[in-house]
């Protein structure tokens, strides 16, 4: 990942709540970084009940990956 976002940025993201605490997004976008990747990785607060909502809104702007936080992983295996 460069030091700017573009409009080729590729978005990973982590779903869950709480999820302000985790070092996900320092991680990722270091591992991106070293390894030349265009993405940036954010973490965004979605509780069970919008999880189906948050998904489909993933899907539908074709977002590259996400990862998912217990409880919420229940209901996505669901």
């Amino acid at each position: 990942m460069s030091n700017s976002i573009t409009g080729h940025t590729g978005l990973l993201c982590l779903l869950g709540s709480p999820v302000a605490h985790s070092i996900s997004p320092a991680m990722h976008n270091e591992a991106c970084r070293q390894l030349g990747l265009d993405y940036a990785y954010l973490a965004f607060d979605v509780d069970e009940e919008h999880l189906k909502e948050a998904v489909d809104g993933l899907k539908a702007m074709k977002v590259r990956g996400w990862n998912i936080t217990m409880p919420c992983k229940n209901k996505m295996c669901a």
